[in-house]
């Protein structure tokens, strides 16, 4: 299980990803009705993360029994934890890696 200072960075990198262009996506219910998301904030965020890793860390996920991969797992909460806020929110999808690799060329 990864940590939660690790899952709050994760989720912090996934927010400063998501304002830079703000857009809304609307899903269509029926061909009358129409319902638009909400872009996320970084106050629905904190707290979309905290509720998140309170559920996440009180029932065992079986896909993940004997997986030793730290890196894996963490990979795996990330996904999981876009697609819950994908039924909520709208945020513009980036790349942890995209982000760690313009911090280290900034950084040359």
């Amino acid at each position: 299980m990864p940590e939660i200072s690790h899952f709050f960075g994760i989720v912090i990198k996934m927010y400063f990803e998501s304002i830079r262009r703000p857009t809304s996506i609307i899903l269509r219910a029926t061909p009358v009705e129409t319902i638009v998301l909400p872009h996320i904030t970084l106050d629905d965020l904190k707290r979309e993360a905290r509720d998140f890793a309170t559920r996440e860390s009180s029932h065992h996920e079986p896909l993940l029994f004997g997986v030793t991969d730290g890196k894996a797992i963490g990979t795996y909460f990330e996904h999981k934890f876009r697609r819950h806020l994908q039924t909520k929110f709208t945020f513009d999808e980036g790349s942890s890696a995209r982000v760690s690799i313009s911090r280290n060329l900034a950084s040359i």
